[in-house]
């Protein structure tokens, strides 16, 4: 386990920002998934609309690698998603699953493709309480994506490979929760439950 927060001592292990007009990340004390705390980000409702968490980790055993967060969605939410980066000191890897609300989809971050669909048709529980889990693994190792598991489905990831890009020349690990929102709206995602594990099969 690398980090397992569900925020009742604040924010503190995350760095937040936005970036659009009244784009926000806040703690909450009444939506959650489990306990009496969440994170509230407010999406921008210009620029790149969004919110997002970022957690820097200490460099991992290279091996499964898995992250998993509780989340809600509104009607003006565009999309929620979740990436780990890892740089081994020669490559900068990039895994990131994301759903896109407007077109119920499922999306994965893939090497030469970019953002690209898995599974359509994806229509998820719009509440203002964090009641959609979204995981995902990639192996470090190998730099392939494993499997993702929204709520109760479990998706095979095998054909994808993680993007990456030119090494920062040093080891370093980082999580990242995203929310954009539809201009010009602030919609609001409140998450939960943030999980970063290592040594999944």
């Amino acid at each position: 386990m690398l980090l397992a927060e569900d925020f009742r001592n604040g924010i503190g292990p995350f760095y937040s920002s936005w970036n659009g007009a009244g784009g926000n990340a806040t703690l909450s004390t009444r939506h959650s998934r489990q306990g009496s705390y969440s994170v509230k980000l407010v999406a921008g409702s210009d620029g790149l609309q969004e919110a997002a968490l970022r957690a820097d980790l200490a460099y991992p055993t290279l091996s499964g690698l898995g992250l998993e967060f509780t989340f809600s969605l509104e009607a003006d939410t565009d999309r929620i998603s979740g990436a780990l980066w890892w740089d081994d000191g020669t490559t900068l890897w990039q895994a990131q699953v994301e759903y896109d609300l407007p077109n119920t989809q499922l999306e994965v971050y893939a090497r030469f493709a970019g953002m690209t669909p898995f599974a359509p048709g994806v229509v998820l529980t719009q509440l203002d309480q964090p009641a959609n889990t979204l995981k995902f693994v990639v192996d470090a190792l190998t730099g392939r994506y494993v499997r993702c598991i929204l709520n109760d489905v479990l998706y095979d990831l095998s054909a994808y490979e993680a993007w990456r890009v030119g090494s920062l020349a040093r080891a370093t690990m980082n999580a990242y929760v995203y929310h954009y929102g539809v201009a010009p709206k602030n919609p609001v995602a409140y998450i939960d439950n943030v999980i970063v594990t290592q040594n999944e099969p």
